[in-house]
């Protein structure tokens, strides 16, 4: 009975030896091999508020921008997503349908066009956040950053009938930047326009 258990014992162990993984094929998609050019925005600043536009890096490439920070400003970001852009090659900046109310209360906002049209949730994940992360430098120091508390960190962007999923979800729930990241709880306001709360 001792020679059969160490037997099996030896077999158990033997299938558990490491073998060399099998690379997994790369997945290439028609979006990837597809070039955009981002559009600098050509919005008018509110009044009493500062206006800054351009490109920034992004994931596939430049994305635009815009950013607004009003006089009376709170000290808090709010970062507007837009959703499915359609598949052109010109990447442009949508205005929030909420900015002269934003910027009324004290807000500010930005927006990226993202660096790729069609259905990447990564790119529009990954440029938004890059957008929030260069918010000083962008404003040329002339704001500090912004707040870093539970009340901020509010995400507001429109989906357009289209779900939101992607890998660029994959952060949320760990401690990035200082900031522990929840996930997304959306709900509709009274416009139709998705709300997102991560902080």
């Amino acid at each position: 009975m001792r020679v059969s258990a160490a037997l099996l014992s030896a077999l158990a162990l033997s299938a558990c030896t490491r073998t060399q993984p099998v690379p997994l094929p790369t997945e290439t998609r028609l979006h990837d091999s597809r070039t955009f050019t981002a559009i600098v925005p050509a919005l008018s600043a509110q009044p009493g508020a500062d206006l800054y536009q351009g490109k920034l890096p992004g994931l596939h490439g430049e994305a635009s921008y815009a950013l607004e920070v009003p006089a009376n400003w709170n000290g808090q970001l709010v970062m507007y997503a837009h959703g499915y852009a359609g598949e052109g090659k010109d990447l442009r900046v949508q205005a929030p349908p909420l900015r002269a109310l934003w910027l009324s209360q004290g807000y500010a906002w930005a927006a990226s066009s993202y660096s790729a049209n069609s259905y990447d949730v990564q790119a529009g994940v990954e440029d938004t956040n890059a957008l929030a992360n260069a918010f000083v430098s962008l404003t040329g120091g002339k704001y500090a950053a912004p707040k870093k508390d539970p009340d901020c960190g509010r995400q507001y962007g429109r989906a357009r009938g289209r779900r939101r999923r992607g890998k660029g979800n994959a952060g949320y729930g760990k401690e990035q930047d200082g900031l522990r990241r929840r996930p997304a709880s959306v709900r509709r306001d009274g416009r139709g326009v998705r709300v997102s709360v991560a902080g």
